[in-house]
């Protein structure tokens, strides 16, 4: 997304716009109208600054288009660069993992886990038994696959049920 706030970006996007304007017969854009200050402002006209005017609409349009962009940029970056964003991340990776890949990928998944409370043995367990489901599947992933392309739709609402996982 930060490759596209460029000033050669808004130049293509500029000149589709202007060709779809000439395509479509639309209106070309334009500026709003000049709106004097009010007048209660105005009793002292050395402290009063006039509103900034833009040269052009394309001036105008490209000032928004960088706000825009960095808006967008700023408030993703808040919701997801975040402490605890990257823990819940790991845990996540962990249920998607070959327990035995664990020192592997993240060695201290396991004292990640325990502290969130999560029964780190219990947790190997289930996902141990995975491959009573399909030899060969080690992780919840493994079991998707497997589980959409060969069991009946009876069969996956059973397995769903949380009793069937302890």
């Amino acid at each position: 997304m930060e490759t596209l706030r460029s000033d050669d970006h808004f130049e293509t996007l500029w000149n589709e716009m202007t060709e779809a304007q000439e395509k479509f017969e639309l209106v070309p854009p334009s500026l709003p109208r000049n709106r004097r200050p009010p007048a209660h402002t105005e009793f002292n006209p050395s402290r009063v600054s006039q509103p900034h005017q833009f040269a052009s609409p394309k001036n105008k349009l490209r000032k928004e288009y960088f706000e825009m962009f960095d808006l967008a940029v700023n408030e993703i970056r808040e919701r997801f660069v975040q402490a605890d964003f990257e823990r819940l991340m790991r845990i996540e990776r962990a249920s998607f993992t070959n327990p035995n890949e664990w020192p592997n990928t993240d060695p201290d998944v396991e004292n990640l886990l325990a502290k969130y409370g999560f029964d780190v043995q219990k947790l190997k367990n289930n996902l141990a038994s995975l491959n009573d489901i399909d030899p060969g599947c080690t992780a919840l992933n493994e079991v998707a696959v497997v589980v959409g392309s060969t069991v009946s739709r009876e069969r996956i609402h059973i397995l769903s049920w949380p009793h069937c996982l302890c």
